[in-house]
């Protein structure tokens, strides 16, 4: 059990740290001070819906599960897959967060920009751009992963030279 509670803790210190160092990173929006429309929340709300962003959401958290689970001995594999799925379902999944979400659009953009968005999202290119993106974001995954392959000897000498 030490092993698996030596993960667990791994997991979720990384999980914490991240999102720790991406809030501390975030500009202060002067948009912070003015709370936005109920009519802004609601274009928000339709941009992201339209965007795809709620099934794009629950994707990326149930891959991040999966990504974990990789590093969890197989015995413990099934309780800790259910157990992440109840957590992320009661505090990190899309229904939970989306009020949140919608805030934060709705704060950084107008509620003209967000029918804007909408108006592209459910266009014929914007239908087309969500249909591809998954092909999108895997291909630059997969040119990222080239590109830092072809030259990890560079990278590991940088680094050894670096912390010397």
């Amino acid at each position: 059990m030490t092993g698996l509670r030596s993960i667990l803790l791994i997991i979720f210190f990384s999980i914490a740290i991240g999102a720790s160092a991406q809030i501390a990173k975030q500009p202060k929006s002067a948009a912070l001070a003015n709370p936005p429309s109920a009519a802004a929340l609601k274009a928000a709300e339709t941009m992201l819906l339209a965007s795809g962003a709620d099934k794009d959401f629950d994707q990326n958290m149930s891959a991040m599960i999966d990504e974990y689970a990789a590093r969890v001995p197989a015995d413990k594999l099934q309780q800790f897959k259910k157990t992440m799925r109840l957590f992320v379902d009661k505090y990190c999944s899309w229904a939970v967060l989306k009020n949140d979400f919608c805030m934060m659009y709705a704060r950084e953009f107008t509620e003209a920009e967000l029918r804007q968005m909408v108006a592209f999202y459910t266009s014929p290119t914007g239908k087309k751009l969500l249909e591809k993106r998954p092909l999108l974001f895997d291909t630059s995954a997969l040119l990222g992963r080239k590109a830092f392959n072809e030259h990890r000897a560079e990278m590991e000498q940088m680094l050894q030279d670096a912390l010397k």
